[in-house]
């Protein structure tokens, strides 16, 4: 093979909840097969998880439905303590169709069946993916609060409008001069006759 067509492996700190080390270790191969440089911890109980979450920063969780000492639901479960949006993965042996489904609507991202790992590179791949929007899509929202508070600092009047003529923003300097608040104004259009 031509080494100028590999792909750089892309580094990825994983952290597995597991009671197997084999199990675990057949996963890790599965994700250095898709490409990836794997960093992994293995946990088996919700005290060795809670410790890992504050110490180190983690780019994916996947847990095994049922352990022993702990189960998937109370990692997940632990992830929302800490309140990180980290891509989160059951991988099991076993699971019937309805305990797959509560775990996706209490916020497991996909699930696969241990004896079917063929798609757990591009499960990953995706998951890491839509996390990244949604941190992109956090951050522009923490932009734009900060940008607000600016602009209601201005003593100027300061409008935003769009193509159409419907007012977006409009601060405090705005409702001094013309003498409507923000919300009176946000959404109908205004024409050019208003700031007369």
């Amino acid at each position: 093979m031509d080494d100028k067509n590999l792909k750089p492996a892309r580094c990825l700190r994983v952290l597995l909840s597991e009671d197997r080390e084999d199990d675990a270790l057949l996963i890790v191969d599965e994700l250095i097969q898709a490409g990836y440089q794997i960093e992994w911890k293995r946990v088996e109980t919700p005290d060795e998880m809670r410790a890992l979450l504050s110490a180190e920063s983690w780019d994916l969780i996947i847990a095994d439905y049922d352990l022993p000492r702990f189960s998937a639901m109370g990692a997940l479960e632990i992830v929302k303590e800490h309140g990180f949006d980290i891509p989160f993965l059951i991988i099991s042996g076993a699971m019937r169709e309805i305990d797959a489904v509560a775990g996706m609507r209490a916020g497991v991202h996909d699930y696969l069946l241990k004896g079917n790992l063929a798609r757990l590179g591009a499960v990953v791949e995706r998951e890491l993916r839509e996390a990244e929007l949604r941190r992109d899509g956090r951050a522009a929202e923490v932009m734009l609060r900060r940008q607000a508070q600016v602009l209601d600092q201005v003593h100027d009047a300061i409008i935003q409008m769009d193509l159409d003529g419907h007012v977006l923003k409009w601060n405090r300097g705005a409702e001094r001069l013309f003498g409507y608040s923000e919300p009176e104004v946000l959404g109908p259009t205004i024409d050019s006759d208003f700031f007369r």
